[in-house]
């Protein structure tokens, strides 16, 4: 996780040093993705995030825990993907990072505005019933409705399993 109070002190050299010795230490195959918390950050500061971890050669850049703030917006993950895409053309090898929007995703429609904006993952407790509607959408779409429809209502946050963390 990016140490997001040394970024907005603007310690980049010690934060680009912690990001590249992770990258040292754990060399490719390995992927490194690194959690921005642009719930804490302004635009400027997202830039420079994804520029660093672009520049210490990390493979994803996440949006948020999902414990601190608002989550992923669509608007954070169209920078950062338009940030990896950028980086992408100065690096070496042409390698892009990839973007997990993480954070308050809930419903198909958030999976689906996540991915348009250019995310690649998703991080979600809700996966399961995202799956579900999606698949339920793709039903209700190849036949008309029915009075038999058991569309079944989404259990409260205290039931559901928690998968990504």
């Amino acid at each position: 996780m990016l140490n997001y109070e040394e970024l907005k002190a603007g310690k980049y050299a010690s934060i680009f040093n912690d990001l590249a010795t992770l990258r040292s230490q754990a060399a490719h195959p390995v992927l490194l993705k690194l959690i921005i918390e642009t719930s804490q950050l302004d635009r400027s500061q997202i830039i420079a995030a994804c520029a660093m971890a672009a520049a210490a050669n990390f493979d994803f850049v996440k949006t948020s825990t999902g414990f601190n703030g608002h989550g992923a917006r669509a608007e954070d993950v169209r920078l950062m993907a338009a940030c990896c895409e950028r980086f992408a053309v100065g690096s070496k090898d042409g390698q892009k990072m990839q973007v997990k929007a993480s954070g308050g995703i809930r419903t198909i429609e958030d999976a689906v505005k996540m991915l348009e904006a250019g995310a690649s993952r998703l991080g979600t407790s809700g996966g399961v019933w995202i799956v579900k509607e999606g698949r339920e959408q793709v039903e209700r779409s190849r036949s008309p409705p029915s009075v038999y429809d058991r569309r079944g209502s989404r259990p409260g946050l205290e039931t559901r399993l928690f998968t990504d963390y």
